[in-house]
């Protein structure tokens, strides 16, 4: 995802099928770091609740190792917070905290 939308399509596969870009809030290519940063707070919550899964599918009879339930809560509560935020400011706070933007193909040529 980093190197497709840094690249100068300014894209991943998804938003290139839609019509879309990643831009600067300034209507600039987004470049790698910015991008590599956008990547990993999006994917976080996804990550984290694939390590409670794994933890659920392999500890067995003996439950959740006690610090479990903490990625287990973040993976519940940033997604709401994710929400949240974009219903309430429009962004989604990966993009705000990078300076990046989604913007339409036609309007960021």
């Amino acid at each position: 995802f980093s190197v497709m939308e840094s690249s100068r399509l300014g894209a991943s596969i998804g938003k290139l099928l839609t019509g879309l870009r990643v831009r600067t809030t300034h209507g600039d290519r987004l470049s790698f770091g910015p991008s590599f940063a956008r990547t990993l707070i999006k994917f976080a919550p996804w990550e984290l609740g694939h390590l409670v899964a794994q933890q659920a599918m392999f500890s067995g009879e003996s439950g959740f190792a006690g610090w479990v339930y903490v990625p287990m809560g973040l993976s519940f509560l940033l997604p709401v917070w994710w929400v949240s935020s974009i219903l309430f400011s429009g962004d989604a706070p990966y993009d705000r905290w990078t300076g990046a933007r989604i913007v339409s193909r036609s309007a960021s040529c």
